[in-house]
């Protein structure tokens, strides 16, 4: 297992551990997303009309007095309140740190996998559940979920987790498209 220290301009800091053998992790993805969402391309891919190489070495801090330079909005989720948007910035940040480190993983894994990550992340799983390794255990732990269900208890899962577990505190993620819940039941489908 690989621990990446990250620190955001707010003084929080934050440690991810990213299991190189595992499949992509979901905030890798999700940063994969936000590069498009956020049209760091435009800058950073080859070809791009201003283009800014991107270092090898990827620095949660700088990057967030960049992405704060730019006044680039969040996307992750279009949040109100000033604490929250504060919030969702550092998971941006951080999620982008953690595309930009494993980004060859990233690039290649396949769109539902991508989006899965973003919507996992959008959600927050992790608040709840631990997933690779990271997050809280409040809820299961996701290890090995992919061995014990198929997709489609998965997809009803999200959609109604009381009627699968009586006592779940889960809430229910009905209103989501279908799209998303399936790209979600497909990464948990790795997790054997």
């Amino acid at each position: 297992m690989k621990s990446i220290l990250c620190k955001f301009t707010f003084g929080v800091m934050t440690s991810l551990t990213i299991n190189a053998s595992a499949q992509v992790d979901i905030s890798s993805l999700a940063g994969r997303q936000l590069y498009v969402l956020k049209k760091c391309g435009d800058c950073h891919n080859q070809g791009a009309a201003k283009f800014t190489p991107i270092k090898a070495a990827y620095d949660s801090t700088k990057m967030a007095t960049h992405i704060e330079t730019l006044k680039l909005e969040n996307v992750l989720r279009k949040d109100t309140s000033p604490r929250k948007i504060k919030k969702t910035f550092g998971e941006e940040v951080l999620a982008l740190v953690a595309y930009g480190k494993h980004r060859a993983k990233a690039d290649t894994a396949a769109a539902n996998m991508v989006t899965a990550g973003f919507v996992m992340t959008r959600e927050p799983c992790r608040t709840c559940h631990l997933i690779n390794g990271i997050g809280k255990d409040i809820g299961p732990n996701l290890a090995g979920v992919g061995a014990k269900h198929d997709k489609k208890w998965l997809v009803e899962h999200f959609v109604n987790p009381q009627a699968f577990v009586k006592d779940s505190v889960m809430p229910t993620f009905n209103a989501l498209p279908k799209a998303e819940l399936e790209a979600m039941a497909d990464y948990l489908l790795t997790l054997k």
